[in-house]
């Protein structure tokens, strides 16, 4: 049960579902450096990641 537990979570990874999962952790190890640095909620986190997916040149040629 724990190797299928392990698998679904790297599908999660994969497909992003843990983003801002991660997004927080980070945000918390790294809150001593940036006191001022607030949060985005999930919904205003997806925005900004579909923007700058989105945004500028999204070719090779």
């Amino acid at each position: 049960m724990n190797k299928i537990k392990s698998f679904w979570n790297l599908i999660k990874q994969i497909a992003g579902e843990k983003d801002y999962e991660n997004y927080l952790a980070s945000a918390k190890h790294n809150s001593c450096k940036k006191k001022s640095h607030k949060l985005l909620t999930k919904k205003e986190f997806y925005a900004k990641k579909i923007t700058e997916k989105w945004n500028g040149i999204n070719r090779c040629c």
